[in-house]
C-alpha cells in the first residue's frame, strides 16, 4: 500500500467527510466545497466556485463574516435558524456552524473554512421536549413517576407538590404509599405491581393526604411501561372533591325532589312534563303518569292557558320565569292558583320549575282589597286631626289634618310632646294622662295654636288602644274643630244681649207711657211675648245644634277610631310577620308581606293626595333630601303594580340605570306611582316601558335624569293635552267611567315635579296611540 501524503489525506478527508465544508477566500468568494455541503443546498459542487457566499445566501451573517477577517478569531453558532432562499418551502432550519480563518506568512486572513452541522431534528425534538414538560407541569392532574420494585417516586409534576404541600425536595425523597390515607386489607406493594402490569391500565379511587395530614379523594390512573430496559408506574392523580360534592348535592337534590311540599318539574319546550315529584299528584289527584301523558296546558284553567302559552314563550327567549300565577284543574274538578318560578336551559332544551299554592293567599288579598278600599274610602271623607301618642306623651303618628291644623310636617311632629301644640300646655298633658287612667276622654276642650299664631279650638275625644298582650300601647285622639260653634255660641250670647237691651229700652218706653196710652199696654204686651217667643226659638236652636253637634262629635271619633284601627291593623301586622318577630316566614311569604305593607303605607299616602293640593296651592308644603338608588326607587314602584300588570298580560319594558339621587324620595315615587298608575289603568293591551337617562341640554348632558314612562294604551286627544294638569279635571275616554279616580294625580304629581323637586312633567300623546310622559328632575335638590 502506497502512503498518501498530507494534501492526499486531507483532501479525501475534505471531499467526503459528511459533514458539509466550504472554503473562501477572505472576500467570502467560494474556493471550494464538499459534496456534503452541495447535497444540503441541492446543488452541483461545480455551481459554487466564481461565486460570492452572500450571492445565494442572505446577508443576515456578512457582519459576521466581516468580523472574523477583521479579529482573525473563529465564530461558532449554535442552533442558528435558516431558511433557504431557494426553498421556503422546506421551513426555518436551524444550523451548528463554525467560520475559521486561515492566516498567510504575513498573519493576514488568506481563506476561511466553514463547517456546518444540521441540527434542525435535534432542535425540533428539544422543543417538543420542553412543550411537552410545560403540558406536564401545567397539568390539572398531579402525575407521578414511581419505581416498582421500591415504591420510590422518581419524579414528578408542579401540580403534584402543590396538591400535596410538599416540596420538590421533601417529595424526591418519598414513597408513593406515603401520600396514601387510606389502604385496603392486606394491602402489598409487590402485588399491586403484578397486578398492574398484567393488566396494563387500572383506574383507582382512593384517598391522598397532604402534608398537613389533611385528606381529599382522588381518582388515580396506573400504567406499567417499559423504557430501554427500565420499568416504571406512571400514576395520573386526579382530585374529584368537585365530583363527590356535585355527587352528593345530585343526591341531596333528589331527596330535596322527592320530599318537597312545593311543586317541582321538569318540563321539555313541547309543553310536556318529563319529571314530576309527589307533591304534584298530592295537590292535583293526578298520578306522575296522567301528568306526563299529555301537554300540561290541558290541566290549567281555559281563562288561563293563553297567557301560560305566552309565559312558556316568553320563557324560552329569555330564560326564566318568575312569580308567573295561573289556575291548575284538580282532578276533582276543583281548581287551585299556582305560583310559578322557572329556569329555561337551552343546552339541556328542558325547563326545570317549582310553583307554590297560593289558593288561600289569593282567597286572603282578595279580602284584604275590599278591605283596603273600604278603609281608603273612610280616610278620604276623615278631614279631622288624628294623632297617636305614646305613654311618655311624645306623637308617633298624625295625619295630613294634623299637619293642616298645626302648620308642622309629619315628620317634624313624630317625636315632639303633644302638649307643646296648645295655647295651654298644662290642659293638654291633663288630658291625655286622663286617657291613661280612665281610659279615654270625650269633649275635651282645647286650643290648637297653629306655626303662624291661628288658633283653632277643638274638642278631643280619646281612648288607649293596647297590643296583642292586652297591655297599654299609646293612646289615639282624634279632635273635632269647634270654631265655628263657637262663633255661633257668641253670635247667640250677642244677639240675646242685644234682645235684652232692646227690651228694657222698650220697657222703660211703656213705663213712661202706660199712663197716658193703657189702651196699646196689650199690643205691647204682646210684643213683649213675642219677643220672648224669639228668644225661646234661639234657645231651643241653640240646644238642637249644641246635640248636632255633640251628634258630629260621637260619629267623628267613632268613624276616625274605625277609619285608622283597621289600617294600623293591616300595616303593624304585616311589618311583625316580615321581620318574623312571631315565627319565620319562607322567602315567598315575606316578599308577599312586603307587598302588603307597601301597599299599606302608599294607602296611607294617597290620603295625603287632597291635603297636599291645599298646601301646595297656599305655598306651605316641605320637603326633605335624602340619597337613594333610583333603580330601586322605579323597582318599588312597580312592584305596585305588577299584579295589574300581569292580570292584563302587558309586556313591561325596563330599561333603568343605578343612579344615586340626592332629593326628596318620597315625592319623586309618588310622583312616579301616579305615571305609572295611569299608564296601566289606561293601557289594556301592548307594552309598558320604564326608561331613566340624563337629560341634555343643548346636545350636552346636564346634571337632571329623565324617567320616561311610555304606554300603548288609549292616548289622549290633542285638544284634551292643555287639560291634563288642571285640578278635578277627568278627560273624557271609552274607559274613564270604569276606571276610579279624582282628577287630582297629574295635577299634583306636576305641582310636586316644579315646586319641590324643581324639575318638570312633559306629555306626548296621540290618540288610540299611547302616551308618552317625561318626568325631569335634578340628580341633587
Amino acid at each position: 500500500m502506497m502512503e498518501m501524503k498530507p494534501s492526499e489525506i486531507l483532501d479525501a478527508f475534505f471531499k467526503h467527510s459528511i459533514t458539509p465544508l466550504v472554503i473562501l477566500d477572505r472576500d467570502f468568494n467560494f474556493i471550494r466545497v464538499n459534496e456534503a455541503y452541495a447535497k444540503s443546498c441541492q446543488r452541483d459542487v461545480s455551481e459554487f466556485p466564481g461565486h460570492n457566499h452572500f450571492e445565494f445566501y442572505p446577508s443576515d451573517a456578512q457582519k459576521i463574516f466581516e468580523n472574523v477577517v477583521k479579529t482573525k478569531e473563529p465564530y461558532q453558532a449554535l442552533a442558528r435558524p435558516f431558511i433557504y432562499p431557494d426553498h421556503p418551502e422546506w421551513g426555518v432550519t436551524y444550523w451548528d456552524w463554525t467560520l475559521t480563518p486561515i492566516l498567510d506568512n504575513q498573519n493576514e486572513v488568506e481563506f476561511l473554512v466553514f463547517s456546518l452541522k444540521d441540527v434542525t431534528e435535534q432542535k425540533r425534538a428539544e422543543d417538543s421536549l420542553f412543550l411537552f414538560r410545560d403540558l406536564i407541569n401545567n397539568s390539572n392532574d398531579a402525575i407521578f413517576v414511581v419505581d416498582p420494585k421500591t415504591c420510590k417516586i422518581l419524579n414528578f409534576n408542579d401540580k403534584a407538590c402543590s396538591s400535596l404541600g410538599y416540596n420538590r425536595n421533601e417529595l424526591i425523597n418519598m414513597r408513593i404509599i406515603d401520600i396514601e390515607a387510606i389502604f385496603p386489607d392486606n394491602f402489598s406493594w409487590d402485588n399491586h405491581v403484578k397486578e398492574v402490569k398484567s393488566k396494563g391500565y387500572m383506574l383507582i379511587e382512593g384517598v391522598n393526604k397532604r402534608k398537613d395530614s389533611t385528606t381529599f379523594p382522588v381518582e388515580t390512573s396506573v400504567r406499567y411501561i417499559s423504557h430501554n430496559e427500565m420499568n416504571y408506574i406512571i400514576g395520573v392523580v386526579r382530585d374529584i372533591t368537585e365530583r363527590r360534592k356535585l355527587e352528593k348535592e345530585r343526591e341531596q337534590f333528589y331527596r330535596f325532589f322527592q320530599t318537597s311540599s312545593d311543586l317541582m318539574c321538569i318540563a321539555d319546550p313541547n309543553g310536556h312534563f318529563i319529571k314530576t315529584n309527589p307533591a304534584c299528584s298530592e295537590l292535583l289527584g293526578f298520578s306522575e303518569t296522567e301528568l306526563t301523558s299529555k301537554p300540561f296546558v290541558e290541566f290549567v284553567h281555559p281563562d288561563d292557558r293563553q297567557s301560560t302559552l305566552d309565559e312558556m314563550a316568553r320563557q324560552l327567549r329569555t330564560g326564566f320565569t318568575l312569580n308567573f300565577e295561573n289556575r291548575y284543574i284538580c282532578k276533582d274538578g276543583s281548581f287551585r292558583w299556582l305560583s310559578w318560578r322557572a329556569i329555561y336551559n337551552k343546552d339541556e332544551g328542558i325547563t326545570y320549575a317549582t310553583a307554590r299554592d297560593i289558593t288561600d293567599y289569593k282567597n286572603a288579598e282578595k279580602k284584604l282589597k275590599q278591605a283596603l278600599s273600604y278603609n281608603r274610602i273612610l280616610i278620604e271623607t276623615s278631614l279631622d286631626p288624628l294623632v297617636t301618642i305614646d305613654s311618655r306623651g311624645k306623637i308617633t303618628d298624625v295625619n295630613s289634618a294634623t299637619e293642616k291644623v298645626t302648620g308642622y310636617l309629619r315628620n317634624e311632629l313624630i317625636g315632639s310632646d303633644f302638649s307643646d301644640y296648645f295655647t295651654e300646655p298644662d290642659k293638654a298633658r291633663d288630658g291625655y294622662q286622663k286617657v291613661f287612667r280612665y281610659g279615654s276622654v270625650q269633649d275635651y276642650e282645647l286650643a290648637i295654636r297653629h306655626r303662624d299664631g291661628h288658633i283653632t279650638s277643638v274638642f278631643y275625644n280619646a281612648a288607649v288602644y293596647r297590643n296583642e298582650a292586652g297591655e297599654i300601647s299609646g293612646v289615639f285622639a282624634a279632635a273635632r274643630d269647634i270654631s265655628a260653634r263657637l262663633q255661633v255660641e257668641q253670635e247667640l250670647q250677642r244677639l240675646n244681649e242685644e234682645l235684652e237691651e232692646r227690651v228694657r229700652h222698650r220697657t222703660t218706653a211703656l213705663e213712661k207711657l202706660a199712663n197716658n196710652i193703657r189702651e196699646n199696654q196689650k199690643a205691647l204686651l204682646n210684643i213683649v211675648d213675642d219677643l220672648n217667643l224669639s228668644k225661646k226659638e234661639l234657645e231651643k236652636a241653640n240646644a238642637k245644634l249644641k246635640e248636632l253637634d255633640r251628634m258630629k262629635s260621637m260619629f267623628i271619633a267613632s268613624m276616625s277610631h274605625e277609619l285608622r284601627t283597621p289600617l294600623n291593623s293591616i300595616i303593624g301586622f304585616s311589618s311583625i310577620l316580615g321581620n318574623e318577630w312571631i315565627g319565620s316566614v319562607n322567602s315567598e311569604q315575606k316578599e308577599k308581606l312586603a307587598t302588603i305593607l307597601r301597599a299599606g303605607k302608599h294607602l296611607l299616602n294617597l290620603i295625603n293626595d287632597v291635603i297636599d293640593v291645599s298646601k301646595i296651592e297656599a305655598g306651605k308644603i316641605g320637603s326633605s333630601a335624602n340619597d337613594f338608588d333610583l333603580y330601586e326607587l322605579i323597582s318599588e314602584a312597580l312592584e305596585l303594580f305588577k299584579s295589574d300588570i300581569d292580570k292584563k298580560g302587558l309586556n313591561l319594558e325596563i330599561n333603568s340605570m343605578h343612579r344615586t339621587m340626592h332629593t326628596d324620595r318620597r315625592r319623586l315615587l309618588q310622583c312616579i306611582i301616579n305615571l305609572i298608575s295611569n299608564a296601566v289603568k289606561f293601557t289594556e293591551k301592548g307594552s309598558i316601558s320604564i326608561k331613566t337617562q340624563f337629560s341634555h341640554t343643548n346636545g350636552a348632558p346636564s346634571d337632571s335624569v329623565e324617567i320616561i314612562i311610555a304606554d300603548t294604551g288609549i292616548g289622549i286627544k290633542e285638544e284634551d293635552i292643555p287639560k291634563l294638569f288642571f285640578p278635578f279635571v277627568r278627560i273624557h275616554t271609552p274607559l274613564s267611567s270604569t276606571i276610579p279616580g279624582t282628577g287630582l294625580g297629574l295635577y299634583l304629581s306636576k305641582k310636586i315635579a316644579v315646586e319641590i323637586l324643581k324639575g318638570d312633567i312633559a306629555v306626548k300623546s296621540r290618540y288610540n296611540d299611547g302616551s308618552v310622559f317625561t318626568l325631569k328632575a335634578p340628580v341633587t335638590l
